[in-house]
């Protein structure tokens, strides 16, 4: 059993979400421990809901990406 508050894993997640890549997310979350990562990952999904679709890190369907 870990010793968190919500208040910690909301932090981490808005943290994660606006200043690192999907990968360095990754390696970050699998460090965590399984209570605390299943929390993070909550927060980061409401994140993702609550975030504009032109701020998120993958392109929207029906958009081609601009390889120019």
């Amino acid at each position: 059993m870990s010793n968190f508050t919500n208040a910690s894993a909301r932090r981490l997640a808005r943290q994660l979400c606006i200043h690192c890549s999907k990968e360095k997310r990754k390696k970050i979350v699998e460090c965590l421990d399984t209570d605390f990562r299943i929390a993070v990952l909550e927060e980061i999904a409401k994140l993702h809901e609550d975030m504009p679709l032109e701020l998120r890190d993958t392109t929207p369907p029906g958009r081609i990406p601009n390889c120019s």
